[in-house]
């Protein structure tokens, strides 16, 4: 039964609080991850004040930002803290590639061979629009 929710529980509910995902995705993140509402509020707010404590290092502390960095560590705080470590060497050290790198900026033969389109499939994922033949 695609795209359908059944409630484990009776406390089981839809999370709408900020940084959720969408509904469809929230019973899978909670199975794979050990995602729910307290532990994502609590990882955030203890990787943002390891990231304040770093002196060296002004991150983003936007909360869909970092978790995308504590759901690929499955929540693991000090290494979703080296992978944002990570990240900012990375675009500090290749500071050319990432300062154009807007899609604006392409080439026209480039932006019209390979797009995404703004919308989701019925399941979520992302549509990628491949045209070989121009």
């Amino acid at each position: 039964m695609s795209g359908v929710y059944v409630k484990k529980c009776v406390d089981d509910v839809f999370d709408a609080s900020e940084g959720a995902l969408p509904f469809k995705l929230q019973r899978i993140a909670e199975d794979e991850l050990g995602e729910t509402p307290a532990m994502r509020q609590e990882a955030v707010e203890k990787l943002k004040q390891l990231l304040s404590a770093e002196a060296d290092l002004k991150a983003n502390d936007d909360v869909k930002f970092l978790l995308r960095f504590l759901r690929v560590r499955k929540y693991n705080v000090d290494l979703a803290l080296q992978t944002i470590r990570n990240y900012y060497r990375n675009r500090a050290s290749c500071v050319s590639i990432y300062r154009e790198f807007l899609p604006s900026k392409a080439p026209q033969h480039v932006r019209d061979l390979l797009m995404v389109l703004p919308e989701t499939d019925v399941h979520g994922r992302p549509v990628f629009l491949c045209k070989p033949g121009k």
